[in-house]
């Protein structure tokens, strides 16, 4: 058995990595580069072996478009209810990420100290403070 393309490795660093369903029923499941997927607006982009991905698409106009402008993609699976299944090369995916919208991943960028004073301050005056009868609550009555 041979190991598929890694897409943690390959594109972790750009897009949300997910899981597939059922990675939750195998032993090593959460480890398994069979299980990553990048869930994207059209459809989700897997593993298909060691040289390709595959694109499930699920927009039919997407579907027409990628097949008709991009002959080095494969499809791989064209069904009548609007699906397809595309293979193509890691080299591709920017081509292929143009139609699915693949989901980015958030930004972890720390705050500098002048942005972590700022970001508090603004959201001071919804804190919950102590009331003068001792209990706690979402507004202080000095400043009703």
């Amino acid at each position: 058995m041979y190991n598929p393309l890694n897409l943690r490795k390959l594109f972790g660093d750009r897009y949300k990595i997910t899981l597939e369903e059922t990675a939750h029923y195998e032993q090593d499941g959460g480890n398994d580069p069979w299980f990553y997927q990048i869930i994207c607006k059209y459809g989700m982009i897997s593993p298909y072996s060691n040289e390709y991905l595959s694109f499930y698409c699920s927009a039919q106009n997407i579907r027409n478009r990628l097949s008709d402008e991009h002959p080095k993609i494969r499809i791989k699976n064209w069904s009548d209810d609007g699906t397809a299944v595309f293979l193509f090369a890691p080299d591709d995916f920017e081509t292929i990420g143009k139609y699915a919208r693949p989901k980015k991943r958030r930004g972890r960028k720390s705050l500098s100290d002048d942005e972590r004073e700022k970001f508090i301050n603004s959201g001071r005056r919804h804190q919950f403070r102590q009331n003068s009868r001792g209990k706690t609550g979402a507004s202080d009555p000095k400043n009703q």
